[in-house]
């Protein structure tokens, strides 16, 4: 039985982290037991000490020697008995319904639904923005690529904004200009911050053709919603490190 391991890197990070032999032997044990199984591993590693960190394309293909044994070129025929197939997935900057109040637009919209002033930290950080449904359909796409593996992908809108910007954007959505007031416990240390995460998704495109379907303003708009349906889960006064 060939086992497809699909290892997810989360970026809000562009670190990397390839698991070891021994959490990968563990893992496909669990998989063996199942058909068809999937197995993903979220990294939510930040980068730090980079005042400004931009990916334009998508990293060299890898060989994790003990996991696959042939590099992402080889003819699946002739790869050898037992090898698993392992591709990585890196989502930059997943959001939409359900996501915790940690994270910069579930914070915003929420506030900006219970009362009239935002407090945030700074907003001049760039982020490209990933829906979550997008984000789904990155994992169906490369779990089914052969092509995929050995490769680590990138996936997101290949666009950023400000958090600022972000800001604008939401309140436009709720029909309003919103009211932003900085608060000290909200700004990132300067040697913690990244300035920019921009993802370059052409391999993506080139390997299994993915592609956002959801614009920003659509996916806001079904965030709000959700928001605004389960309001009593955030704790609006609260800061949530």
């Amino acid at each position: 039985m060939v086992v497809r391991l699909v290892l997810v890197s989360m970026v809000a990070g562009l670190g990397l982290t390839v698991p070891t032999a021994e959490q990968v032997v563990g893992w496909k044990g669990g998989a063996e037991r199942w058909v068809s199984a999937r197995i993903a591993h979220w990294d939510a590693t930040m980068p730090v000490g980079e005042e400004s960190f931009v990916i334009v394309n998508d990293p060299e293909p890898i060989v994790v020697r003990e996991v696959a044994q042939a590099g992402p070129a080889a003819d699946p025929a002739e790869r050898p008995a037992g090898t698993d197939e392992v591709s990585i997935l890196r989502p930059f900057n997943t959001f939409g319904p359900r996501q915790s109040a940690r994270a910069i637009i579930p914070t915003v919209i929420s506030q900006a639904i219970s009362r009239p002033v935002v407090r945030l930290g700074s907003l001049d950080p760039r982020r490209d923005l990933t829906y979550v449904k997008d984000t789904a359909a990155g994992f169906v796409g490369i779990a089914g690529c052969d092509a995929a593996i050995g490769r680590v992908v990138n996936i997101g809108r290949g666009s950023d904004l400000t958090i600022g910007e972000l800001v604008e954007k939401i309140g436009r959505r709720l029909g309003r200009e919103l009211v932003v007031e900085t608060e000290t416990q909200r700004v990132r240390p300067a040697a913690s911050e990244v300035g920019r995460l921009l993802a370059g998704t052409g391999l993506a495109r080139e390997l299994w053709g993915w592609e956002p379907r959801y614009s920003l303003d659509e996916a806001l708009d079904e965030t709000i919603a959700w928001v605004r349906d389960n309001l009593g889960l955030f704790r609006v006064d609260t800061y949530t490190t």
